[in-house]
């Protein structure tokens, strides 16, 4: 089993892309766990509609990003471990890709 791991704050503008692209895919032997850092923006009511997909999901104060993907692998069960951040999204959908090249992720956050 893969354990996917999302840890977010703050990110109602991308985070419901990135739950959207992970429970739609068609693999599905993975865990889903989101940590939220305590978002107040609209983002903890998006994670919701994702409830049921969820295996595991908090929103409280950590203490850093390190910290909350910490979290995460705490409340993991999988073998493999993805990390994601929320606003990571596959490059185009699987069909499109003919199922044979690897997944890409792409961020739309500008630093």
């Amino acid at each position: 089993m893969i354990s996917v791991i999302i840890v977010c704050k703050g990110s109602k503008e991308f985070v419901e892309q990135c739950m959207e692209n992970v429970v739609t895919q068609r693999f599905d032997d993975f865990e889903y766990v989101i940590i939220d850092g305590g978002s107040t923006d609209g983002t903890i009511q998006r994670i919701r509609r994702y409830e049921a997909h969820l295996s595991y999901w908090h929103t409280m104060l950590d203490c850093n990003l390190a910290h909350a993907f910490n979290w995460g692998v705490e409340r993991s069960s999988g073998v493999w471990l993805i990390f994601l951040n929320s606003d990571d999204f596959r490059a185009g959908r699987e069909e499109d890709r003919g199922g044979t090249r690897p997944v890409v992720l792409k961020r739309r956050a500008k630093w």
